[in-house]
C-alpha cells in the first residue's frame, strides 16, 4: 500500500497548540521583563530628579527668579515675596507652609542674545497645588497617561528671626525667648524649601505593583533668606 506525504489533521492541530504555547509563554516572560525595566528605570529617574530638585534649589538664584516671578500685576508666588522682597510689614508668618511655583536659575537666550526669560518648572495643577510631571527616563512630560507617572511638588517653610534685644548681649545659657522665632516679620531668617517626588497612582493603574516598588520621596532644604534677595531678617 503506497504512503501518503504529508501531515495529518491531528498533527497540524497538536503543531499549532504547541506553537500558540510558545507565543503565549513569550509573551508573558516578555511583559514581567518590561514591567522590572520599567520599575528599574522610574526608580533611577525618581532618584535622579531628587538630586537635580535639590541642587536646584539650593541656588539662591532659583529662590530669587521664583521670588521676583509676576502675574503681570503683581507677585506670582505672594507667601514667598512676603517672606523675602520685604516690601510689606510683618506680612510673613513663621512656620505656615504654602505652595510655591518653581522657576529655574537661568535666563534663557535665543540665537541672537535676547533675553527668553526664565522656565518655570512646576506649574499650578488646578487646585492650587504646583506641580511638574515626569517620564519613567526623567524627562518632563505633560499629560496624565501611563507613560508620564512622576509628579513633583514645591512648597516652603520661612522661619522668623528672634526678637533683637537692646541693651548688653543676653547670657546665652538663660533665656530661650532670645532664641525662639517672631511669629511674623517682614523678612524671614530663613527658607525651609519642601519638595516631594510621587507616583501617580491614575499613571500607574496598569502597573499597580510600581506603586509599591516606587515609593515616595519627601525632602527638603534650608537656605538662608538674606542669599537671595540680600535683605537681612526684620
Amino acid at each position: 500500500m503506497k504512503k501518503e506525504n504529508g501531515f495529518t489533521l491531528l498533527e497540524i492541530l497538536v503543531s499549532v497548540a504547541i506553537f500558540w504555547v510558545f507565543i503565549l509563554g513569550w509573551m508573558s516572560y516578555s511583559g514581567r521583563i518590561s514591567n522590572s525595566e520599567n520599575k528599574v528605570h522610574t526608580i533611577s529617574a525618581r532618584d535622579r530628579i531628587l538630586f537635580g530638585v535639590r541642587t536646584m534649589v539650593s541656588l539662591p538664584a532659583t529662590l530669587r527668579n521664583s521670588t521676583r516671578a509676576t502675574t503681570g500685576s503683581g507677585p506670582l508666588n505672594v507667601a514667598l515675596n512676603n517672606c523675602i522682597a520685604g516690601t510689606n510689614n510683618n506680612s510673613c508668618t513663621s512656620g505656615v507652609e504654602s505652595n510655591f511655583a518653581l522657576f529655574s536659575p537661568i535666563m534663557d537666550f535665543d540665537g541672537a542674545g535676547n533675553p527668553l526669560g526664565v522656565l518655570q518648572i512646576t506649574v499650578d495643577n488646578g487646585s492650587g497645588v504646583y506641580t511638574a510631571r515626569f517620564d519613567s527616563y526623567g524627562a518632563p512630560c505633560a499629560a496624565t497617561t501611563t507613560t508620564c507617572p512622576l509628579i513633583v511638588t514645591t512648597s516652603f517653610v520661612p522661619q522668623c528671626g528672634p526678637t533683637i534685644l537692646a541693651g548688653a548681649p543676653p547670657d546665652y545659657f538663660a533665656p530661650l525667648d532670645t532664641f525662639t522665632p517672631k511669629a511674623v516679620c517682614t523678612v524671614a531668617d530663613t527658607i525651609t524649601v519642601k519638595f516631594s517626588i510621587v507616583l501617580d497612582a491614575a499613571a500607574a493603574q496598569n502597573n499597580p505593583d510600581l506603586m509599591i516598588f516606587v515609593a515616595p520621596v519627601v525632602s527638603s532644604i534650608t537656605v538662608s533668606a538674606k542669599t537671595i534677595l540680600g535683605n537681612d531678617p526684620q
